[in-house]
Protein backbone atom coordinates (compact mmCIF):
# COMPACT_ATOMS: atom_id res chain seq x y z
CA UNK A 1 0.00 0.00 0.00
CA UNK A 2 1.73 3.18 -1.25
CA UNK A 3 2.11 6.60 0.94
CA UNK A 4 -0.53 7.94 -1.50
CA UNK A 5 -3.22 5.88 -1.06
CA UNK A 6 -3.13 5.04 3.05
CA UNK A 7 -6.53 4.87 4.69
CA UNK A 8 -7.75 7.49 7.07
CA UNK A 9 -8.48 6.53 10.31
CA UNK A 10 -11.03 8.92 12.27
CA UNK A 11 -11.99 8.33 16.02
CA UNK A 12 -14.64 10.28 16.54
CA UNK A 13 -15.54 11.05 19.92
CA UNK A 14 -18.30 13.10 22.06
CA UNK A 15 -15.81 15.50 23.55
CA UNK A 16 -13.10 15.18 20.98
CA UNK A 17 -11.81 13.60 17.66
CA UNK A 18 -8.77 12.06 16.36
CA UNK A 19 -7.57 11.67 13.13
CA UNK A 20 -4.57 10.09 11.51
CA UNK A 21 -2.85 7.36 8.89
CA UNK A 22 -3.58 3.67 8.99
CA UNK A 23 -0.40 2.08 10.25
CA UNK A 24 0.52 4.53 12.78
CA UNK A 25 0.68 4.27 16.55
CA UNK A 26 -0.45 7.57 17.48
CA UNK A 27 -3.20 9.83 15.84
CA UNK A 28 -1.57 12.70 14.06
CA UNK A 29 -4.28 15.25 14.96
CA UNK A 30 -6.22 15.17 18.03
CA UNK A 31 -9.05 18.31 17.69
CA UNK A 32 -12.34 19.23 19.70
CA UNK A 33 -15.43 17.54 18.42
CA UNK A 34 -17.14 20.40 18.88
CA UNK A 35 -17.81 23.36 16.56
CA UNK A 36 -19.97 26.50 16.12
CA UNK A 37 -22.86 27.47 14.56
CA UNK A 38 -23.54 31.41 14.31
CA UNK A 39 -26.65 32.73 15.82
CA UNK A 40 -27.27 34.79 13.10
CA UNK A 41 -27.90 32.11 10.11
CA UNK A 42 -27.56 28.96 12.18
CA UNK A 43 -24.19 28.29 9.59
CA UNK A 44 -21.15 26.09 11.14
CA UNK A 45 -17.96 27.86 11.48
CA UNK A 46 -15.11 26.13 9.65
CA UNK A 47 -12.93 25.24 12.79
CA UNK A 48 -13.19 23.03 15.79
CA UNK A 49 -13.70 25.41 18.94
CA UNK A 50 -11.06 25.75 21.26
CA UNK A 51 -12.32 26.98 24.22
CA UNK A 52 -9.32 28.16 25.91
CA UNK A 53 -7.81 29.85 23.32
CA UNK A 54 -9.05 33.69 24.83
CA UNK A 55 -6.81 35.73 22.14
CA UNK A 56 -9.14 34.29 19.52
CA UNK A 57 -11.81 37.03 18.25
CA UNK A 58 -15.08 35.52 16.42
CA UNK A 59 -16.61 37.89 14.04
CA UNK A 60 -19.78 37.41 15.86
CA UNK A 61 -21.57 35.04 18.74
CA UNK A 62 -21.87 31.23 18.16
CA UNK A 63 -23.33 28.56 20.05
CA UNK A 64 -21.23 25.61 20.93
CA UNK A 65 -22.56 22.12 19.04
CA UNK A 66 -21.39 18.70 19.55
CA UNK A 67 -20.77 16.51 16.67
CA UNK A 68 -21.65 13.39 18.49
CA UNK A 69 -24.00 13.51 21.63
CA UNK A 70 -25.66 10.86 23.97
CA UNK A 71 -28.98 11.64 25.47
CA UNK A 72 -31.87 9.58 26.57
CA UNK A 73 -30.07 6.24 26.33
CA UNK A 74 -29.08 6.93 22.28
CA UNK A 75 -26.42 8.35 20.29
CA UNK A 76 -27.02 10.89 18.16
CA UNK A 77 -25.02 12.71 15.44
CA UNK A 78 -25.24 16.12 14.14
CA UNK A 79 -25.13 15.81 9.99
CA UNK A 80 -23.98 19.57 9.62
CA UNK A 81 -21.12 19.40 12.10
CA UNK A 82 -20.23 15.73 10.92
CA UNK A 83 -19.13 17.24 7.35
CA UNK A 84 -17.39 20.28 8.62
CA UNK A 85 -15.65 18.43 11.59
CA UNK A 86 -14.39 16.01 8.29
CA UNK A 87 -13.70 18.51 6.39
CA UNK A 88 -11.59 20.57 8.75
CA UNK A 89 -9.36 17.38 10.16
CA UNK A 90 -9.57 15.35 7.03
CA UNK A 91 -9.48 17.15 3.92
CA UNK A 92 -8.41 20.81 4.98
CA UNK A 93 -4.90 22.10 4.72
CA UNK A 94 -5.56 22.29 8.47
CA UNK A 95 -5.54 18.50 8.79
CA UNK A 96 -4.37 15.72 6.84
CA UNK A 97 -5.30 17.59 3.64
CA UNK A 98 -6.20 14.36 2.02
CA UNK A 99 -7.83 13.86 -1.00
CA UNK A 100 -11.90 12.46 -0.43
CA UNK A 101 -11.41 10.21 -3.65
CA UNK A 102 -8.32 8.42 -2.80
CA UNK A 103 -8.24 7.55 0.61
CA UNK A 104 -10.44 4.64 2.46
CA UNK A 105 -12.46 5.74 5.15
CA UNK A 106 -11.85 4.01 8.46
CA UNK A 107 -14.41 4.97 11.40
CA UNK A 108 -15.45 4.36 14.68
CA UNK A 109 -18.39 3.85 16.23
CA UNK A 110 -19.56 4.24 19.91
CA UNK A 111 -20.56 0.70 21.44
CA UNK A 112 -24.42 -0.20 21.42
CA UNK A 113 -25.02 2.70 18.68
CA UNK A 114 -28.50 2.38 17.45
CA UNK A 115 -28.90 1.70 13.35
CA UNK A 116 -29.58 4.88 12.63
CA UNK A 117 -26.53 6.69 14.07
CA UNK A 118 -24.58 4.38 11.92
CA UNK A 119 -26.71 5.14 8.89
CA UNK A 120 -26.27 8.74 9.04
CA UNK A 121 -22.53 7.74 8.82
CA UNK A 122 -22.78 5.10 6.15
CA UNK A 123 -24.72 7.96 4.08
CA UNK A 124 -22.62 10.95 4.63
CA UNK A 125 -19.17 9.14 3.58
CA UNK A 126 -20.83 6.85 1.32
CA UNK A 127 -22.92 9.24 -0.74
CA UNK A 128 -21.75 13.08 0.11
CA UNK A 129 -18.20 12.57 0.53
CA UNK A 130 -18.12 9.77 -1.73
CA UNK A 131 -14.85 8.19 -0.45
CA UNK A 132 -13.74 4.59 -2.44
CA UNK A 133 -14.08 2.46 0.38
CA UNK A 134 -15.63 2.52 4.12
CA UNK A 135 -15.60 0.71 7.14
CA UNK A 136 -17.16 1.17 10.18
CA UNK A 137 -15.48 -0.81 13.17
CA UNK A 138 -16.71 -0.91 17.07
CA UNK A 139 -14.51 1.03 19.43
CA UNK A 140 -14.87 -1.53 22.43
CA UNK A 141 -13.30 -4.31 20.02
CA UNK A 142 -10.63 -2.04 18.27
CA UNK A 143 -9.66 -0.89 22.16
CA UNK A 144 -9.28 -4.96 22.63
CA UNK A 145 -7.37 -4.85 19.53
CA UNK A 146 -4.85 -2.11 20.23
CA UNK A 147 -4.33 -4.30 23.77
CA UNK A 148 -2.73 -7.26 21.19
CA UNK A 149 -5.99 -9.52 21.80
CA UNK A 150 -9.02 -10.33 20.12
CA UNK A 151 -11.17 -11.18 23.14
CA UNK A 152 -11.77 -9.41 26.77
CA UNK A 153 -13.76 -7.31 28.54
CA UNK A 154 -13.29 -3.63 27.77
CA UNK A 155 -13.91 -0.44 30.39
CA UNK A 156 -14.25 2.15 28.49
CA UNK A 157 -14.69 5.66 30.42
CA UNK A 158 -15.36 8.06 27.73
CA UNK A 159 -16.65 12.15 28.13
CA UNK A 160 -20.28 10.87 27.78
CA UNK A 161 -20.98 7.19 28.91
CA UNK A 162 -18.98 4.41 30.60
CA UNK A 163 -19.28 1.39 29.00
CA UNK A 164 -18.32 -1.73 29.94
CA UNK A 165 -18.62 -4.39 26.73
CA UNK A 166 -17.85 -8.31 26.93
CA UNK A 167 -15.75 -8.56 23.37
CA UNK A 168 -15.31 -12.47 22.29
CA UNK A 169 -13.30 -13.25 18.87
CA UNK A 170 -14.06 -9.84 17.53
CA UNK A 171 -17.29 -9.53 18.50
CA UNK A 172 -19.18 -7.41 21.31
CA UNK A 173 -21.72 -9.98 22.56
CA UNK A 174 -22.57 -8.34 26.06
CA UNK A 175 -22.35 -4.32 26.78
CA UNK A 176 -23.68 -1.85 29.46
CA UNK A 177 -23.55 1.75 29.18
CA UNK A 178 -24.22 4.15 32.16
CA UNK A 179 -23.82 8.35 32.11
CA UNK A 180 -21.89 8.58 34.53
CA UNK A 181 -18.46 9.39 33.13
CA UNK A 182 -15.96 12.10 32.19
CA UNK A 183 -19.77 14.90 31.60
CA UNK A 184 -20.81 13.86 35.01
CA UNK A 185 -17.54 14.50 36.75
CA UNK A 186 -17.45 18.16 34.48
CA UNK A 187 -20.12 18.96 35.77
CA UNK A 188 -19.59 17.73 39.47
CA UNK A 189 -16.57 20.07 39.93
CA UNK A 190 -18.30 22.62 38.02
CA UNK A 191 -21.13 22.52 40.84
CA UNK A 192 -17.53 23.10 43.03
CA UNK A 193 -15.39 25.47 41.76
CA UNK A 194 -17.35 26.93 38.44
CA UNK A 195 -18.34 30.29 40.12
CA UNK A 196 -14.86 30.81 41.13
CA UNK A 197 -13.56 30.84 37.40
CA UNK A 198 -13.43 34.09 35.51
CA UNK A 199 -14.35 33.96 32.00
CA UNK A 200 -13.96 37.33 30.19
CA UNK A 201 -15.91 36.74 27.35
CA UNK A 202 -19.02 38.62 27.57
CA UNK A 203 -19.96 39.32 23.67
CA UNK A 204 -20.61 35.72 23.41
CA UNK A 205 -23.46 33.97 24.03
CA UNK A 206 -24.01 32.41 27.48
CA UNK A 207 -23.56 28.43 26.16
CA UNK A 208 -19.82 29.23 25.18
CA UNK A 209 -19.18 30.92 28.03
CA UNK A 210 -20.31 27.65 30.20
CA UNK A 211 -18.43 25.85 27.67
CA UNK A 212 -15.72 27.45 27.93
CA UNK A 213 -15.75 27.00 31.51
CA UNK A 214 -15.91 23.44 31.33
CA UNK A 215 -13.03 22.92 28.70
CA UNK A 216 -11.41 24.75 31.85
CA UNK A 217 -12.58 22.36 34.19
CA UNK A 218 -11.34 19.61 31.99
CA UNK A 219 -8.17 20.97 32.43
CA UNK A 220 -8.33 20.79 36.32
CA UNK A 221 -9.72 17.61 36.02
CA UNK A 222 -6.37 16.10 34.06
CA UNK A 223 -4.36 17.59 35.97
CA UNK A 224 -5.09 18.72 39.65
CA UNK A 225 -7.53 15.09 40.45
CA UNK A 226 -6.87 11.89 40.85
CA UNK A 227 -7.94 8.53 42.47
CA UNK A 228 -8.03 7.78 46.31
CA UNK A 229 -6.47 3.69 46.51
CA UNK A 230 -9.24 3.37 49.49
CA UNK A 231 -12.59 4.39 49.47
CA UNK A 232 -13.17 7.98 50.70
CA UNK A 233 -15.51 8.30 53.74
CA UNK A 234 -17.97 10.79 52.35
CA UNK A 235 -18.41 13.12 49.49
CA UNK A 236 -19.66 15.84 51.44
CA UNK A 237 -16.24 17.79 52.47
CA UNK A 238 -15.50 21.55 52.99
CA UNK A 239 -17.10 23.89 50.41
CA UNK A 240 -15.86 23.77 47.68
CA UNK A 241 -14.37 26.35 45.31
CA UNK A 242 -12.19 29.09 47.48
CA UNK A 243 -9.81 31.08 45.97
CA UNK A 244 -6.31 31.30 47.63
CA UNK A 245 -7.01 34.90 49.21
CA UNK A 246 -10.21 33.87 50.73
CA UNK A 247 -9.43 30.76 51.73
CA UNK A 248 -6.49 32.28 53.56
CA UNK A 249 -8.57 34.68 55.26
CA UNK A 250 -11.36 31.99 56.45
CA UNK A 251 -7.72 30.01 58.11
CA UNK A 252 -7.03 33.09 59.97
CA UNK A 253 -10.04 33.74 61.43
CA UNK A 254 -11.64 30.61 62.25
CA UNK A 255 -10.97 28.85 65.97
CA UNK A 256 -9.10 26.08 64.32
CA UNK A 257 -6.70 27.59 62.21
CA UNK A 258 -4.42 25.83 63.86
CA UNK A 259 -5.22 22.35 62.54
CA UNK A 260 -2.82 21.84 59.18
CA UNK A 261 -4.36 22.07 56.11
CA UNK A 262 -3.16 21.42 52.90
CA UNK A 263 -5.09 23.04 49.59
CA UNK A 264 -4.37 21.59 46.15
CA UNK A 265 -4.23 24.89 44.07
CA UNK A 266 -4.68 25.32 39.92
CA UNK A 267 -4.00 28.05 38.12
CA UNK A 268 -6.61 29.56 36.02
CA UNK A 269 -6.09 31.54 32.84
CA UNK A 270 -6.33 34.64 34.12
CA UNK A 271 -3.64 34.61 36.46
CA UNK A 272 -6.02 33.34 39.37
CA UNK A 273 -4.82 30.80 41.47
CA UNK A 274 -7.82 28.56 42.96
CA UNK A 275 -7.95 26.03 45.65
CA UNK A 276 -9.50 23.00 43.97
CA UNK A 277 -8.36 20.30 47.53
CA UNK A 278 -12.31 20.24 47.62
CA UNK A 279 -12.34 18.17 44.42
CA UNK A 280 -8.72 16.80 43.58
CA UNK A 281 -9.66 12.92 45.14
CA UNK A 282 -13.44 13.66 45.29
CA UNK A 283 -14.02 13.82 41.17
CA UNK A 284 -12.97 10.32 40.67
CA UNK A 285 -15.04 8.88 43.47
CA UNK A 286 -18.19 9.38 41.46
CA UNK A 287 -16.85 6.32 39.68
CA UNK A 288 -16.97 3.87 42.81
CA UNK A 289 -20.23 5.02 44.28
CA UNK A 290 -23.80 3.78 43.63
CA UNK A 291 -25.78 6.55 41.92
CA UNK A 292 -29.52 5.81 42.15
CA UNK A 293 -30.82 8.62 39.63
CA UNK A 294 -28.48 7.09 36.89
CA UNK A 295 -28.71 3.17 37.83
CA UNK A 296 -25.22 3.44 38.03
CA UNK A 297 -24.09 0.71 40.71
CA UNK A 298 -20.45 1.55 40.65
CA UNK A 299 -17.21 0.88 38.18
CA UNK A 300 -16.40 -2.30 40.22
CA UNK A 301 -19.90 -3.51 40.44
CA UNK A 302 -20.22 -3.03 36.64
CA UNK A 303 -16.88 -4.85 35.81
CA UNK A 304 -18.00 -7.77 38.30
CA UNK A 305 -20.97 -8.33 36.92
CA UNK A 306 -19.39 -8.74 33.34
CA UNK A 307 -16.78 -11.21 34.26
CA UNK A 308 -19.48 -13.04 35.67
CA UNK A 309 -20.79 -13.80 31.90
CA UNK A 310 -16.96 -15.36 31.48
CA UNK A 311 -16.68 -19.04 31.18
CA UNK A 312 -12.82 -18.52 32.00
CA UNK A 313 -11.07 -15.80 33.84
CA UNK A 314 -10.36 -12.59 31.41
CA UNK A 315 -8.37 -10.30 30.28
CA UNK A 316 -9.92 -6.44 31.61
CA UNK A 317 -8.92 -3.46 29.74
CA UNK A 318 -9.57 0.00 31.19
CA UNK A 319 -9.19 2.44 28.76
CA UNK A 320 -11.24 5.80 27.55
CA UNK A 321 -10.14 9.81 27.71
CA UNK A 322 -11.61 10.20 31.15
CA UNK A 323 -9.82 7.20 32.85
CA UNK A 324 -6.94 9.12 32.90
CA UNK A 325 -6.91 9.73 36.48
CA UNK A 326 -3.91 9.03 38.34
CA UNK A 327 -4.17 5.98 40.33
CA UNK A 328 -7.80 4.84 38.83
CA UNK A 329 -6.15 1.45 37.89
CA UNK A 330 -4.74 0.17 41.01
CA UNK A 331 -7.88 1.56 42.40
CA UNK A 332 -10.14 -0.86 40.39
CA UNK A 333 -8.03 -3.90 40.77
CA UNK A 334 -7.72 -3.17 44.54
CA UNK A 335 -11.61 -3.20 45.11
CA UNK A 336 -11.92 -6.35 42.21
CA UNK A 337 -9.71 -7.97 44.13
CA UNK A 338 -10.98 -7.53 47.71
CA UNK A 339 -14.39 -8.24 46.90
CA UNK A 340 -14.29 -10.89 43.68
CA UNK A 341 -12.05 -14.14 44.08
CA UNK A 342 -11.60 -14.49 40.79
CA UNK A 343 -8.02 -13.55 39.74
CA UNK A 344 -8.04 -11.80 36.33
CA UNK A 345 -4.98 -9.76 34.09
CA UNK A 346 -6.46 -6.37 34.25
CA UNK A 347 -4.42 -3.66 31.40
CA UNK A 348 -4.49 -0.36 31.54
CA UNK A 349 -3.38 0.43 27.89
CA UNK A 350 -0.51 3.12 27.54
CA UNK A 351 -2.22 5.42 25.06
CA UNK A 352 -5.65 4.78 26.34
CA UNK A 353 -7.12 7.91 25.26
CA UNK A 354 -7.22 6.73 21.83
CA UNK A 355 -7.13 3.04 22.02
CA UNK A 356 -10.00 2.77 19.14
CA UNK A 357 -7.77 4.65 16.61
CA UNK A 358 -4.86 2.38 17.21
CA UNK A 359 -7.20 -0.83 17.10
CA UNK A 360 -8.47 1.11 13.89
CA UNK A 361 -4.86 1.95 12.75
CA UNK A 362 -3.91 -1.81 12.81
CA UNK A 363 -7.23 -3.28 11.20
CA UNK A 364 -6.79 -0.96 8.27
CA UNK A 365 -3.31 -0.99 7.35
CA UNK A 366 -4.16 -5.20 7.50
CA UNK A 367 -3.53 -6.66 3.45
CA UNK A 368 -5.85 -9.52 5.17
CA UNK A 369 -8.66 -6.52 5.66
CA UNK A 370 -9.07 -5.25 1.63
CA UNK A 371 -11.89 -7.77 1.33
CA UNK A 372 -13.43 -6.42 4.37
CA UNK A 373 -13.93 -2.55 2.90
CA UNK A 374 -17.39 -1.67 1.50
CA UNK A 375 -16.93 -0.33 -1.54
CA UNK A 376 -19.55 2.16 -3.41
CA UNK A 377 -20.51 -0.62 -5.88
CA UNK A 378 -21.07 -2.87 -2.57
CA UNK A 379 -22.76 0.01 -1.12
CA UNK A 380 -25.40 0.48 -4.21
CA UNK A 381 -25.90 -2.82 -5.10
CA UNK A 382 -27.24 -4.06 -1.21
CA UNK A 383 -28.01 -0.59 0.38
CA UNK A 384 -27.10 0.76 3.56
CA UNK A 385 -29.90 -0.80 5.40
CA UNK A 386 -28.57 -4.26 4.87
CA UNK A 387 -25.01 -3.61 5.12
CA UNK A 388 -25.76 -2.05 8.42
CA UNK A 389 -27.61 -4.89 9.86
CA UNK A 390 -25.10 -7.04 8.21
CA UNK A 391 -22.29 -5.37 10.45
Amino acid sequence: MTDRFTPIVFDLGSSSARVGWAGSDQPKFIESSVMGRKTSDGSVDPTPLRFTNFSKKYPEPIDPVRCVSFDDGKWSVDSDILAALTDALCYSQRGLNANAFERSMFLTCPTLADNAYKKILFEHFMESVQVPAFFLGDSSVLSIYAAGRVSGICVDIGASTTSISQVDKGQVVNSTQHTIAGDAIDDYIFSRVGDYINVPMSDMTEKFVHETKLAIIREIKHNACKCSHHALPTMQISPAGRSIRSQRKSMSTSPQSGVGHQSETFKLPDGTELDVSSVSEQAAELLFRPHDESGFPGLPECVREMMMTEETNPFVLLTGGSSHFHGLHTRLVHEMENTSSLIFPFSQWTHRGYSGYVGGSILASLSTFSSLWITPACYNEHGVDRLINSK
